[in-house]
């Protein structure tokens, strides 16, 4: 009975000690110099910017899609006119005297 209570711990224990070997020896060889990590990091940070990027051109583009021709007009002057005023530059005079409000 002591005999087999032995086997049994003893192949256990090589058990649960080539199990660890094996983990640390992987790790080891997996591992990277920050240099790499930093630029992987960059990668994968610049996938999934240009995922995200993706899905909301996508976005936009279905939503432009299901407007009307009016609705679609209105919305590009408007576009126009927010990146002049983001740019800093006030509507010409004309539009300013004589456009509506």
């Amino acid at each position: 009975m002591r005999i087999r209570y032995f086997r049994i711990v003893t192949a256990a224990v090589l058990l649960l000690a080539a199990s660890d070997c094996s983990e640390a020896l992987a790790q080891k060889e997996r591992s990277q110099s920050p240099k790499q990590q930093a630029k992987e990091q960059s990668r994968l940070r610049k996938e999934r910017e240009d995922k995200i990027d993706k899905e909301i051109k996508a976005r936009e583009d279905y939503h432009d899609s299901i407007q009307d021709k009016a609705t679609r007009k209105r919305m590009k002057r408007n576009e126009r006119k927010s990146r002049r005023i983001a740019r800093g530059k006030s509507a010409p005079f004309y539009h300013r005297w004589f456009g509506r409000n």
